[in-house]
């Protein structure tokens, strides 16, 4: 029986994305007991590990490339990339065009470009399935409720952080004053086909269901163990509302629910004694300070030190550059092949960690010192940053900042730390809306020519492009194919985007 539904459900999402909202619903009458539901569960609300579907495979690749946190690879450092080349693929959302399907040449790179709105919203049809279904069951011992509960617990997880992820992609950053106009994204919770158009929720009313599930997920978790780390728990439940609330400058609820992590598990991975080698990576299901992890990962295998690849920003380097003691430089970045750095902080080919959709005790330490020093504690902020730089410094000594300054270093840790872990991003788009210290640099992508000598790749010129504090390409665009289905779903305002600076070689 089990089969039979889990058949169901794939025929059903392989609909046209175009009935993204109407289609994706589903006869549960081949559910015959709660563990199937756990199999449903786990095989379509949870994100998957589709290799052969989609250019480079992860969920939003592009947000490490948007930000920044990587730089093409211009000049012969380690062989030419032949097998990928995202630059090229990526143009359109690296160098933050109108379109973002295209590449320089301006002919379609990326053929499925409403791919992550399709299968997030896929995910979130799962779970309203389950959030409908679960209700049927009661559990005959303690066991069973238990199992029940945690069933409920994850689905609920699972449509807030997927709503919270479409939002920051598609909505504008939170503000107290704009959040209640601007558009979100659509909200639909139920498991049933509605006959009707659909339009773009606000990104109050987004980010107020988000809170809503995770209060349910809160709930059915708080007394359950955790299954594994690749299922969420109460740990993973308490840090994504820290990040939400911090998200929504509820700055007393952000430092409340981080706490509430800590107390949980305040663990952190040494680097005074962690060894790296071919078997063990930073980033590990293993590891004391992972709580939860779903999805695959991009970049461990595209990131490389090849002319035409992409690797670490000059950025990054810069950061962990002004500490010579700063152990995440060599842990967390290839540094065999300089100039360009690859990432370091996965297995080779991404081991069991996603690298957008991974959560860490960290981000918890950062979001208590953020929030701390939003509420003018900046004892405690230090607190929280100097316990985090003990574990990533040799011989930190304890600091002690205020002020602009203290906002300046939170961020820096906060980058240095959260590099190639898909948080980068959105913490740009919302520091460019902060009333206090606001973002004030822009950030800068290029992309060179060649021309093939016969030897050689030559260098022809080195486009550079821009992006400045409040453009509004800080908001993707929604998908072409889903435009054209529901004239409702009114599009972002985005700009054709020329390089505002050119090198030429010749």
């Amino acid at each position: 029986m089990v089969r039979i539904y889990i058949i169901g459900i794939v025929m059903l999402l392989s609909v046209s994305c175009s009935d993204f909202l109407k289609e994706y619903s589903q006869d549960l009458a081949y559910v015959s007991s709660y563990t199937d539901l756990d199999e449903l569960l786990l095989g379509g609300a949870y994100l998957n590990s589709d290799f052969s579907s989609y250019s480079y495979t992860g969920y939003t690749p592009y947000v490490h490339m948007m930000a920044d946190e990587m730089r093409e690879n211009i000049e012969y450092a380690y062989g030419i990339e032949y097998n990928s080349n995202p630059r090229d693929d990526y143009f359109g959302y690296y160098t933050w065009q109108k379109r973002v399907d295209v590449g320089f040449d301006n002919l379609v790179k990326i053929t499925n470009e409403s791919y992550d709105w399709k299968r997030l919203y896929e995910h979130i049809n799962v779970a309203n399935m389950i959030i409908a279904e679960i209700v049927n069951w009661d559990g005959e011992n303690e066991f069973e409720k238990q199992e029940i509960s945690r069933i409920r617990g994850e689905a609920y997880f699972l449509r807030g952080a997927y709503y919270f992820w479409l939002v920051n992609l598609y909505g504008k950053p939170y503000t107290a004053t704009s959040a209640i106009t601007d558009p979100g994204v659509p909200l639909k919770l139920t498991e049933y086909i509605e006959d009707k158009k659909f339009v773009r929720n606000s990104v109050q009313e987004v980010y107020d269901q988000v809170l809503k599930d995770l209060d349910e997920a809160e709930k059915a978790l708080e007394k359950v163990s955790r299954k594994s780390v690749f299922r969420a728990d109460i740990i993973a439940t308490y840090l994504l509302k820290s990040r939400v609330f911090l998200y929504a400058r509820d700055w007393e609820n952000a430092a409340y629910y981080a706490n509430k992590v800590l107390e949980k598990n305040g663990q952190l991975l040494d680097l005074n004694t962690f060894t790296m080698d071919s078997e063990t990576a930073f980033m590990s299901p293993t590891s004391v300070e992972t709580i939860f992890s779903t999805g695959d990962n991009w970049i461990a295998n595209n990131t490389s030190m090849r002319q035409k690849g992409v690797s670490a920003s000059e950025s990054v380097i810069e950061l962990y550059e002004k500490d010579a003691n700063d152990l995440r430089f060599e842990v967390f970045l290839n540094t065999d092949y300089p100039p360009y750095l690859p990432c370091n902080k996965y297995a080779y080919n991404g081991g069991e960690m996603s690298d957008v959709c991974t959560y860490r005790t960290a981000e918890a330490y950062l979001n208590l010192a953020e929030a701390r020093a939003y509420q003018n504690d900046e004892e405690g902020a230090c607190k929280a940053l100097n316990y985090l730089r003990k574990h990533r410094i040799r011989g930190a000594k304890d600091v002690s900042y205020s002020g602009k300054e203290l906002m300046s270093e939170i961020r820096d840790e906060r980058f240095r730390e959260l590099v190639f872990e898909g948080h980068r991003w959105y913490d740009l788009r919302r520091y460019s809306v902060c009333d206090r210290y606001p973002l004030d640099k822009a950030v800068r992508n290029t992309y060179t020519t060649y021309y093939d000598d016969g030897e050689s790749l030559v260098l022809q010129a080195t486009y550079i492009y821009e992006l400045r504090p409040g453009d509004p390409a800080y908001v993707m665009p929604i998908p072409a194919d889903v435009l054209t289905f529901d004239e409702l779903l009114k599009d972002n305002v985005r700009y054709e985007r020329n390089a505002v600076e050119i090198i030429n070689y010749n």
